[in-house]
C-alpha cells in the first residue's frame, strides 16, 4: 500500500535535505525528512522521469518514462537486499513521488556476504547499482538494507569501465569489494566471449 504526499504532514518532520543537492530549486528537486522511526525522500514532479541510465560509456533517457524507480522495475532491489524500504509516496495523479524507509543505524561493518548479496542481484538483473557505499547501507532489526533506491543504474553487458570509474559503478567511495566483483565479471564476460569467437 503507497503513503500519499498529500497525507504527509511535512511540517511535523524534521528536514534533513541538505543544501547543496543536485537540482535544488527546479521540478527534479530532493527533499529529505525523518521522524522517530522513518526517513521520507520526495522529490520534484519531473524528477522520476529525468531519471537516467548508463550504457555503453553514457547516460541515456528512458525509452517511456518509469513508473518507479528503475531498480524496483528490473528487479534489482530483491527482499534481501532491500528490507529498509517501506513503501511509495504517490501524489493526487498516482505518480511515485517518493518513498519511506525504515530509520534504522549505521551498520559498523558492512559484510562481505551484503556485498555479494547486493552484487548477485545486480547480476541476476542485468543492471549494476550506481552507488554502492557506506552512506547508502542501513542496519535494521540486524539485517543490513540499501536506502538510496533512486540512484541510476548502469547496464552490465554495455558496461564501459572508464565511464564507471568516473560517473558510475566503479567511483572510488564505492564499496571496494563491489568494484573487485564487477571487474571480475566483466572480466570473465570477455574471455567467455573471446572463447566463442
Amino acid at each position: 500500500m503507497t503513503m500519499r504526499l498529500a497525507d504527509l504532514d511535512l511540517d511535523r518532520l524534521d528536514d534533513c535535505t541538505p543544501e547543496n543537492r543536485w537540482g535544488a530549486g527546479t521540478e527534479r528537486d530532493r527533499f529529505l525528512y525523518r521522524d522517530d522511526r522513518y526517513w521520507y525522500k520526495i522529490w520534484g514532479p519531473l524528477y522520476l522521469a529525468a531519471s537516467p541510465y548508463a550504457s555503453g560509456g553514457k547516460f541515456h533517457k528512458h525509452p517511456a518514462p518509469l513508473r518507479q524507480p528503475h531498480g524496483f522495475e528490473v528487479g534489482l532491489f530483491t527482499p534481501e537486499i532491500s528490507g529498509a524500504f517501506e513503501t511509495f509516496i504517490c501524489d493526487e495523479d498516482n505518480i511515485v513521488r517518493g518513498y519511506v524507509t525504515r530509520a534504522g543505524r549505521k551498520p559498523r561493518k558492512v559484510t562481505d556476504t551484503f556485498v555479494e548479496s547486493v552484487f548477485q542481484a545486480c547480476v541476476a538483473s542485468g543492471w549494476a547499482y550506481g552507488d554502492f557505499c557506506y552512506n547508502n547501507v542501513v542496519e535494521v532489526d540486524t539485517q543490513l538494507s540499501l536506502i538510496d533506491f533512486d540512484t541510476h543504474l548502469t547496464k552490465f553487458d554495455t558496461m564501459d569501465i572508464a565511464f564507471e570509474e568516473e560517473k558510475g559503478a566503479l567511483r572510488p567511495h564505492v564499496f571496494p569489494a563491489f568494484r573487485d566483483l564487477i571487474l571480475s565479471e566483466l572480466a570473465h564476460r570477455t574471455e567467455l566471449a573471446a572463447r566463442n569467437e
